[in-house]
């Protein structure tokens, strides 16, 4: 394309590196210069990415998705779940030298707790959240109610410098392309519309072994995929099926990737009463029929996982059933015995005078429409039609969250996060516009009472237990099939060694950092 072109030599031509850093990366950013303040921005993904590399937070995610010690040097929570308490390292400090203390802590809270703060889920998470600081390098927070998945929101929470920080919201999100002291492996060196050059943190708890890092800053993947291919990168984050096996093109490119926190899903309108979906027998015919693993060998080769549960797989310490081989004669005999039966192989089941035919919404995001058309074939053998509705990725939210649905099922990927926590997507009180709940299921306290164990309980074992108990009563009345986890990955070339966690989202590819290596120039 002539405008993309025109971009890259654009970037290509401004862009005067003083020395080659020892890693480089091509980086989409929606907003260029890039926000420095991890607090501001987040709705660009690379802002929250690059904040990996620059600050840490009180905890972070380990290897299994679990919130373990970051910035903390130990944490504890109280016996009733409503109090956690932080103690930090004696003389840690910002790059800047100066004194890393509990009072940052507090001080970026009340930032995110400000009436000005623009980012709202950010600010929902900690609202009801008192921040005492008991010593220079202790802090607590009390809850209002006991939250399971408060952990991982203080994962998700980088922590900045007092004096950085000690201006309005309006004012700091005005000035957020600024470097700032950090507490990170890196610091900013440098910033601009084409790239971010980070060097090492001087006051970091370890060296990384990557002295300096180029961040190219480019509007799309295409851009990014074209300076990557043309060696003036050494890697690049993919994130959908297509961007990953467009990267894997490139010659001497290495793949590698992570479990992501997201699930794709097939979401049943149970209140359509035409398409029979309001019946437990034809929403569980339809769940055996489809062929997840054949699903993703075909339309999603390497770039996903077959599932069939609601908590995200890349959340591994929480139990996952195994992927069920599909079974058309149980399917077809299920719906038989529901009364929906074909004249003859092949033919549209019918009952009374309504035909089995249902009507699929799905975003034209890819690779989904791929996936709908697979899901079409894979139901029409059973007597099962399938119509699809395409729509703009720009109005499927809100025809899917809809008071007078328009759909049958809809087609849908969940961002769950990194906690099991799945209370907006199924709690029954949970339905729009307060959360997600689509379906139409009647209330089932029994459930909720679940899914509410699931979210406040803080022990892992019981969490654990919850979850395996929401995971039955959801495949008891199968509100959704549950299709496969997207895979986040990243491509490198043969000149770097860079490690990944096994799983995370995109800014856990920082992660492991300090087994950064450079092979060759």
């Amino acid at each position: 394309m002539v405008a993309a072109g025109g971009t890259i030599a654009a970037a290509t031509s401004a862009f005067r590196p003083s020395a080659p850093a020892d890693y480089r990366e091509a980086l989409v950013a929606t907003h260029r210069p890039l926000s420095l303040d991890p607090l501001f921005g987040r709705d660009d993904a690379a802002v929250h990415d690059v904040g990996h590399l620059l600050y840490a937070s009180l905890l972070r995610l380990g290897g299994d998705g679990r919130p373990v010690a970051d910035l903390a040097a130990s944490w504890a929570v109280s016996a009733d779940g409503y109090t956690y308490a932080f103690t930090l390292p004696a003389g840690r400090r910002w790059s800047d030298g100066s004194a890393l203390t509990a009072r940052d802590v507090a001080a970026t809270v009340s930032v995110v707790q400000s009436s000005d703060f623009p980012d709202g889920p950010l600010a929902q998470a900690w609202r009801d959240v008192a921040v005492s600081v008991d010593s220079p390098v202790s802090v607590s927070m009390r809850l209002r109610r006991p939250r399971g998945s408060f952990a991982v929101v203080v994962a998700d929470l980088p922590i900045l410098p007092t004096e950085a920080i000690s201006q309005p919201a309006a004012q700091l999100a005005r000035i957020a392309t600024r470097p700032l002291p950090t507490s990170g492996p890196y610091r900013a060196a440098s910033s601009d519309s084409f790239a971010v050059h980070l060097v090492a943190n001087p006051y970091a708890s370890r060296p990384p072994p990557l002295s300096s890092v180029e961040l190219r800053l480019l509007p799309a993947f295409e851009d990014a995929l074209r300076v990557f291919a043309a060696g003036q990168a050494d890697a690049l984050l993919a994130t959908t099926a297509g961007q990953r096996a467009e990267a894997a093109m490139v010659p001497g490119a290495r793949i590698r990737d992570m479990i992501g926190f997201s699930t794709v899903q097939v979401l049943f309108n149970t209140a359509s009463l035409p398409s029979g979906l309001d019946q437990p027998a034809v929403r569980h015919a339809i769940a055996a029929v489809i062929d997840r693993n054949g699903l993703v060998a075909a339309d999603l080769p390497g770039a996903a996982l077959p599932q069939a549960d609601p908590v995200p797989l890349g959340i591994r310490w929480v139990p996952h059933p195994p992927v069920p081989s599909p079974d058309a004669a149980l399917a077809a005999k299920t719906l038989d015995a529901a009364g929906w039966t074909a004249e003859s192989p092949g033919a549209v089941r019918t009952r009374d005078s309504a035909r089995l035919v249902e009507r699929l919404m799905v975003s034209e995001e890819e690779p989904l429409p791929a996936v709908a058309h697979r899901l079409v074939r894979q139901l029409r053998p059973l007597g099962i039609e399938v119509e699809l509705d395409l729509v703009a990725p720009a109005q499927f939210y809100g025809m899917l969250t809809s008071a007078t649905k328009q759909y049958d099922m809809a087609l849908a990927t969940v961002e769950s996060g990194p906690d099991p926590d799945v209370s907006a997507q199924w709690r029954s009180d949970e339905t729009p516009p307060k959360g997600v709940n689509v379906t139409g299921l009647k209330p089932d306290f029994v459930f909720d009472r679940a899914l509410d164990r699931l979210a406040q309980e803080s022990d892992p074992k019981l969490r654990r237990a919850a979850a395996e108990e929401v995971d039955r009563d959801l495949a008891a009345s199968a509100p959704a099939v549950f299709l496969y986890a997207p895979l986040v990955s990243v491509a490198t070339s043969d000149a770097v060694d860079i490690p990944l966690p096994v799983a995370g989202s995109s800014a856990q590819r920082y992660d492991l950092v300090m087994g950064w290596r450079r092979l060759h120039r």
